[in-house]
């Protein structure tokens, strides 16, 4: 039976959202913008900061969010808290009021495509995989909200490149930036597990797995690092990531934005095969796949929550170095 003990629960429990197709809660994205921010030189934290002053919602989304500890730091501090909070931003702009949420451009977040567990019909794989965009190039710009996952980080790391382009355009193109090259390293974000009986259309990224931790699947992937979103926390994790991260993953070499999207997706593809959809969980999924009824509410073990934490540090390392070579 998949159970987890109860002492490991209280540690592991986090209060994130189980909405559909969120990726790393608020901690887990802060504390990659804090690894990005200590992969960049000071000249660019100041260039970073100033063009976040320029953001349409600056006021409402980021001076009033200020904590007391940040408000008369030093602008290091500061523009790595702004930072931190532009790599949220488009998690906060899916809620009201209205003059936010027209920014929220929920398919941005993931790309659609198809994971099978085992050798698929290939009939059926053609049927599962009709009406998702796995395209990776844009069509048109920021100005499609149709968009997927890679077609958005491109199109919007070309506008933040564009000098000529407004500076409040190119302040909102630096959190998706930063908030989709996080997220496309979370893999439930780059696979969706098909079956023809259980999940013939997808099981939305592991939302559709139900598990007593988080929720669902995709939740308890989100939220690794717990529900502390301080400033503080996130940057002492980052800090303590990188002095515990195998020296190779920091001189690791970036491509530009096509190489390294096709490497993400690539990872994220494996991860989901190597750490995701496997052990009992896997077992269980197939049983009720083979079998009658609906796929239980599935208890985690403990050595399945220490892998998710173990292969999230990497992520968010591999994340937040190559999101800083990128932002350089």
């Amino acid at each position: 039976m998949l159970r987890l003990t109860a002492g490991f629960l209280a540690a592991f429990i986090v209060v994130t959202s189980t909405s559909d197709l969120f990726a790393w809660n608020a901690a887990g994205h802060k504390t990659i913008a804090s690894i990005i921010w200590r992969r960049l030189a000071e000249e660019r934290h100041a260039e970073l900061a100033e063009l976040l002053t320029h953001h349409p919602r600056y006021q409402e989304d980021f001076v009033t969010a200020l904590p007391e500890s940040v408000k008369d730091a030093d602008p290091l501090v500061r523009g790595e808290w702004l930072l931190q909070q532009a790599s949220v931003w488009p998690d906060i702009v899916r809620g009201d009021p209205p003059e936010r949420k027209a920014f929220n451009r929920p398919g941005w977040h993931y790309l659609p495509k198809g994971f099978f567990l085992a050798d698929a019909d290939p009939a059926f794989r053609i049927k599962a995989e009709t009406g998702m965009n796995r395209k990776l190039d844009p069509v048109g710009g920021t100005e499609n909200p149709d968009l997927n996952g890679p077609q958005a980080f491109k199109a919007n790391l070309a506008l933040l490149k564009s000098s000529s382009a407004p500076k409040p355009d190119r302040a909102v193109a630096l959190c998706w930036v930063l908030h989709l090259g996080q997220d496309l390293h979370q893999p439930c974000h780059t696979a969706s597990l098909c079956l023809p009986r259980l999940f013939p259309e997808g099981d939305r990224g592991a939302n559709s797995v139900k598990t007593k931790e988080q929720g669902n699947l995709h939740a308890v992937w989100d939220g690794p690092l717990g529900p502390n979103e301080r400033y503080e926390q996130c940057r002492d994790w980052a800090i303590v990531l990188l002095g515990e991260a195998d020296p190779t993953a920091l001189q690791e070499s970036v491509g530009d934005a096509d190489a390294e999207i096709a490497k993400w997706l690539s990872e994220g593809w494996q991860l989901a095969g190597e750490a995701v959809y496997v052990g009992e969980l896997k077992e269980a999924i197939l049983r009720t796949e083979t079998g009658e009824g609906t796929l239980p509410v599935i208890d985690l073990t403990d050595d399945y929550l220490r892998n998710v934490r173990r292969v999230a540090d990497k992520r968010f390392v591999a994340s937040g170095v190559r999101m800083g070579h990128l932002l350089k």
